[in-house]
């Protein structure tokens, strides 16, 4: 059906083509807004970790300055020319000078830290928290810069850093041949309690990261958060700042990270991307159910339209369909809203007055059509006793009494078979024999003709009008073989093809030109006139009446030599095979 669902489904496109323009601009404006809040936490994040980093960076500063001004004190120089001299008392002096400097310095530094000066020649050492001479210090290379390490603070082993000034520095790979070596310490708890103050301040987990090595984490940090974060990130390029999206078996998170170069470690801080689009996300989803339930409900009207407008009108046009189809009984049974039922019940009613009036016209035709075949049957009829009777009257008078007296009962017979009128079919075997009797006729009227007659036994049981063969056979002898000197011949055959049936007639008479058979092709095809011969005309006609337009009449130049008349019409097959199958049953009970 051309216009099924058309009105349903244009709604559906339109609904989609609203919605869509609406979820696309949603759908950039939420990314722009996603991109603009990560943006600015971002440079907020970054801003805050650098303000900590330049916190911690100044007080290693400050620390690292302290052993640069110890090394530049003059009571170094007064205690290495002592140790020299091995003046005991001026050495005695300058190791409590240094060692209340020391002191003075450590208890300055806002982190617990210990301060040591070791004088690797002598084997001394000069403390603030009272370590001992480590010898083990001196046995590798001191790298330079803060190093992550274990060192003792008033006895015990702790994780820290350490940092150590030598002098001359040319002998850090050397340490044991040193004139002195300084060296600051601190323990990770001292980052750790700024990493909870800083924590405090601010909405992240900050914590020192080293690949390789254990974070340094706040007291209140998650440690499996910060074991997958850290597991993840891997190793990373000694860069400023560096950003990086980290999805986890507990969620993402958005990782910032800025490089200290005086500790060789990452500051580090992370956000849970749920918490920092929290809004965003609830606004989308938000959106997305509006977006649902307003399609929902259009759906829901769509399918309400469909119900109560466009099936009733669906209903409507295959009503017309069907209408138009010819089944005129069809009524709509459908229910509708008011206004459909009342074009349901005008189409039941224009329906049944257009069947009503169709049945008094379709028997109106049949009667016509019965007149008219009549009508064209009782032309034929004078046409052949005007025909008959003139050759009678030429016997009568060349005397031929046994001619007349045969013609005489010839036409008799012969127009017994044209009076009964209660019967308007005929077999084609009847036909034949009808033709026969009028050949009969003929050969007494003139000698010199002859006929053969050759028509397949299925096809003589076939059913044609009557009368039908006669005149195509009287046209045959009257214009084709009468004003012809010498013997004249005609010849009938019967042909039963696939789905046709044709009977023939041809003669050697003098035939036609092309131009005259398309002329008498072109008369069939026109209403009778009186120019027009009837008989020819009359047999067209009752064969498209009787088997529809495509049957007829045609000519074609006769083999014989003269005029070949063509009758054709339909014949189904089914009619076709029990017709063969009747041939076979009387040819076995005639055997």
């Amino acid at each position: 059906m051309p216009v099924k669902g058309s009105i349903f489904s244009k709604m559906i496109i339109l609904i989609v083509v609203l919605l869509l323009p609406v979820i696309l601009l949603y759908i950039y404006f939420n990314h722009v807004s996603e991109s603009h809040i990560r943006r600015e936490i971002e440079q907020s994040t970054f801003g805050r970790l650098r303000f900590f980093l330049s916190q911690v960076e100044t007080k290693l500063e400050q620390m690292s300055y302290y052993s640069a001004q110890i090394a530049r004190d003059p009571t170094m120089s007064e205690l290495q020319a002592s140790s020299l001299d091995s003046d005991a008392f001026s050495k005695w002096k300058s190791v409590t000078s240094l060692s209340e400097k020391l002191r003075l310095l450590s208890s300055s530094s806002p982190w617990e830290n210990h301060m040591n000066l070791y004088l690797p020649g002598s084997k001394e050492i000069i403390s603030t928290d009272g370590s001992p001479y480590d010898e083990s210090l001196f046995e590798y290379p001191l790298e330079p810069g803060w190093v992550r390490r274990k060192f003792t603070l008033y006895g015990t082993q702790m994780p820290g850093f350490v940092y150590h000034l030598i002098e001359p520095a040319s002998y850090r790979v050397r340490p044991r041949d040193a004139s002195f070596v300084i060296e600051v310490g601190f323990p990770e708890r001292s980052l750790v309690s700024m990493l909870d103050e800083f924590k405090a301040g601010g909405p992240g987990d900050p914590f020192f990261y080293r690949p390789g090595t254990n974070p340094i984490r706040s007291r209140t940090s998650d440690v499996e958060t910060v074991s997958l974060i850290t597991g993840m990130l891997g190793s990373l390029p000694e860069d400023r700042s560096w950003t990086q999206d980290i999805r986890t078996e507990n969620g993402s998170y958005l990782v910032y990270l800025i490089y200290s170069e005086r500790l060789g470690m990452y500051l580090a801080d992370y956000y849970p991307e749920e918490s920092l689009f929290s809004s965003v996300h609830n606004s989308r989803t938000i959106f997305y159910l509006s977006i649902a339930s307003l399609l929902l409900i259009s759906l829901i009207g769509s399918l309400l339209f469909h119900r109560h407008v466009q099936t009733p009108i669906l209903v409507l046009v295959r009503a017309l369909q069907r209408l138009k189809q010819g089944d005129y009984s069809y009524r709509i049974r459908h229910r509708g809203g008011a206004e459909f039922e009342y074009l349901f019940d005008r189409y039941n009613g224009m329906a049944a007055e257009l069947q009503m009036l169709i049945e008094h016209v379709y028997e109106e035709k049949l009667r016509s059509r019965e007149a008219v075949l009549k009508q064209l049957q009782s032309q034929i009829n004078p046409h052949f006793l005007y025909n008959s009777l003139n050759t009678i009257k030429t016997m009568s008078i060349l005397g031929n009494v046994e001619a007349v007296e045969s013609m005489i009962v010839n036409l008799g017979d012969f127009y017994r078979y044209t009076t009964r009128t209660e019967k308007r079919l005929a077999a084609v075997r009847e036909e034949a024999e009808f033709v026969r009797s009028y050949l009969s006729i003929q050969q007494l009227r003139m000698p010199r003709l002859s006929f053969e007659m050759d028509i397949p036994q299925e096809m003589e049981t076939l059913e044609i009008p009557r009368i039908l063969l006669q005149p195509i056979v009287e046209n045959a002898v009257v214009h084709g073989i009468e004003n012809r000197l010498g013997a004249g011949a005609v010849e009938i055959r019967g042909e039963l093809g696939e789905g046709w049936c044709r009977l023939i007639v041809s003669d050697n008479g003098k035939g036609l030109s092309r131009e005259a058979l398309a002329s008498l092709e072109q008369k069939l095809q026109t209403p009778l006139t009186e120019q027009t011969g009837c008989g020819l005309w009359n047999v067209n006609q009752r064969l498209q009446l009787e088997f529809g337009p495509e049957s007829g009449v045609s000519f074609f130049p006769s083999p014989l030599g003269g005029l070949g008349v063509e009758l054709k019409w339909p014949v189904s097959n089914k009619e076709r095979k029990d017709r063969k199958e009747l041939t076979v049953r009387v040819s076995h009970s005639a055997g």
